[in-house]
């Protein structure tokens, strides 16, 4: 996704896209942390990722709220 800046706008593709990352992600997360078995690198590693996730879809909601107040959500 890369450091995009909330006040970038987001057209409702751009929004997919992220979302479609953001999923990719968080599949890497938990296949990571799912076969850890107590390694810790791998236990830092999953964490790690989450938190990632998590951030992005902090700035994902804001770009959702965003094109809503701008289009309404039936264009989203």
């Amino acid at each position: 996704m890369g450091n995009t800046s909330r006040l970038e706008a987001f057209t409702p593709f751009q929004l997919h896209s992220q979302l479609e990352e953001v999923r990719h992600l968080l599949n890497t997360a938990y296949f990571t942390l799912d076969g850890a078995n107590g390694n810790t690198t791998r236990l830092e590693s999953g964490t790690y990722a989450v938190g990632v996730v998590a951030s992005k879809l902090d700035d994902l909601a804001f770009h959702y709220e965003q094109l809503v107040e701008q289009h309404g959500s039936e264009a989203v």
